[in-house]
């Protein structure tokens, strides 16, 4: 695989070729390859997927970061097809297939980290006298269900206001699939008079917060603010989606605000909750005093 491409720094080709959603991700999967000395190996591929699990790290985080290398590997070796044999095209691809993703814990174990209403608030009330910005950022994730590099994507032109006090926002989410999530206009007025950006929703002046940056915070203030460890900020949109059906919204409903491909795989992370009848609700609701000015 390494004679594949010639005369050419396949790491400088890798981090031309990085997905900016993940750059966090690609970046340490390039370093590691290089100190190895890899290069454009399935070697590399596989010795990474090995070194994250002796580092133990979780199921779910070695699968991400290895489907995130997979998809660097596979973006170099689509723009370098020509020089590609059919031999040496199925070689590599039935090696993609077998460097497999490691088995994951069932949904029962994710969804026990679900955050409830009293801890969203006491982790607001905190957040806010001490980082604003994050406490905005992880509201509005609670509210909508993105997650932060959706979050972090939104223009100002994804937003339009549909009336009844509600906005409707286009995300941007896997695949470049779009969907459309909602947010109260009261909300939206605080995030814009705070971040004050004529561009990104989430951005203040000239600096646009990265992936990385947002989740080490939220992680970090999670322990420190709720006494809950090892909480993600992916876990506010299990927290929305959760809460969704158990409002009474239906399992397509979600799955359609979650920008999820397959109902499957829905019904497979939220088989657990008990759904309620209850009145149409459209986005997450939360009552609160708020503790910072913009």
């Amino acid at each position: 695989m390494n004679s594949l491409i010639l005369k050419q720094n396949i790491y400088g080709i890798l981090r031309k070729n990085i997905n900016q959603c993940y750059k966090y991700e690609e970046n340490q999967f390039i370093k590691f390859l290089e100190y190895g000395n890899y290069g454009f190996s399935l070697d590399g591929l596989s010795a990474w997927r090995d070194y994250l699990i002796t580092k133990g790290y979780k199921a779910r985080t070695v699968n991400k970061y290895l489907l995130v290398a997979k998809s660097s590997f596979k973006r170099v070796f689509q723009a370098n097809k020509a020089e590609i044999t059919e031999a040496q095209r199925e070689k590599v691809e039935q090696a993609f297939s077998e460097i497999k993703k490691i088995k994951e814990p069932r949904c029962s174990d994710i969804c026990a980290k679900v955050l409830s209403e009293d801890e969203i608030k006491a982790f607001l009330d905190k957040c806010e006298k001490h980082n604003p910005e994050i406490a905005l950022m992880f509201e509005f994730m609670y509210r909508t269900g993105v997650r932060v590099s959706e979050m972090l994507n939104i223009k100002h032109s994804d937003l339009k206001y549909i009336g009844n006090k509600i906005y409707q926002i286009r995300v941007l989410g896997k695949g470049s699939r779009e969907r459309s999530v909602y947010c109260e206009q009261d909300f939206i007025k605080l995030v814009k008079d705070f971040f004050k950006s004529s561009t990104y929703l989430f951005k203040i002046k000239s600096r646009k917060r990265s992936r990385s940056y947002v989740s080490m915070f939220i992680k970090r203030y999670c322990v420190r603010f709720i006494d809950r460890h090892n909480i993600s900020a992916h876990i506010l949109r299990h927290t929305f989606c959760t809460n969704s059906l158990e409002r009474g919204l239906s399992l397509e409903h979600v799955r359609i605000m979650a920008g999820h491909s397959d109902i499957q795989t829905t019904a497979r992370f939220y088989s657990h909750v008990v759904v309620k009848p209850a009145q149409f609700v459209s986005v997450a609701k939360i009552k609160r005093e708020r503790c910072f000015k913009t």
